[in-house]
């Protein structure tokens, strides 16, 4: 599996987490969020996107103390859940993060990105018939999100469920043409690689 911190490109589940909180900053703000400023200290949804914008930068540790101090703030703040959950991945407290995931959707049934990233922690965590539960409950949410899609497709091909993968694949990179770069490498589309369709989907 590729570190998304290396360079070296990204598995399916980091990918998930990157694009997570790519996506949050988007969302939750029409400003730029500068990492090096702190929120003031009873504004739980400013604590929140500290937390999101850290995760963008890969500072987990970070992440994870904004998170929780939004949720001490705001016990029942869906998204700050999500944060932690992301962090906690990064941090690789994969168990914890599933609880964070859990906990977000609880709290926000609709929450697409935490069900993905509870998909991310149960594949990090080997439990990958769950990790598709969860991821396609995401997409039920967000079915035209190609992250997500490809998300789908790796938890597939490491089922052994080759031709639901492919076409998932090229689904994803057509909402997604960037993925293409990223499905070259990911290890968790291995059983792929002697297909002459994905050889050709990825040139």
């Amino acid at each position: 599996m590729y570190n998304s911190l290396t360079g070296r490109g990204r598995s399916a589940a980091m990918l998930s987490l990157f694009v997570a909180c790519i996506i949050f900053l988007q969302a939750c703000s029409s400003k730029k969020i500068d990492s090096h400023l702190m929120p003031t200290s009873g504004d739980s949804r400013a604590w929140n996107d500290k937390s999101a914008s850290f995760n963008a930068e890969g500072k987990y540790q970070e992440a994870l103390g904004a998170a929780e101090r939004a949720i001490v703030l705001d016990p029942a703040l869906s998204l700050a859940w999500n944060n932690k959950a992301v962090a906690l991945i990064g941090l690789g407290r994969t168990a914890e993060a599933i609880e964070a995931a859990d906990r977000a959707v609880e709290l926000q049934k609709d929450n697409a990105l935490a069900w993905s990233n509870k998909a991310v922690a149960l594949r990090l965590s080997g439990r990958v018939d769950e990790a598709l539960k969860a991821v396609e409950t995401a997409l039920r949410l967000q079915p035209q999100n190609g992250q997500i899609l490809y998300n789908k497709a790796c938890y597939l091909s490491l089922l052994g469920k080759q031709a639901e993968a492919l076409d998932l694949v090229k689904h994803a990179i057509e909402l997604e043409p960037s993925l293409k770069s990223v499905a070259a490498g990911d290890e968790d589309l291995r059983a792929l690689r002697d297909n002459p369709d994905f050889q050709n989907l990825i040139r």
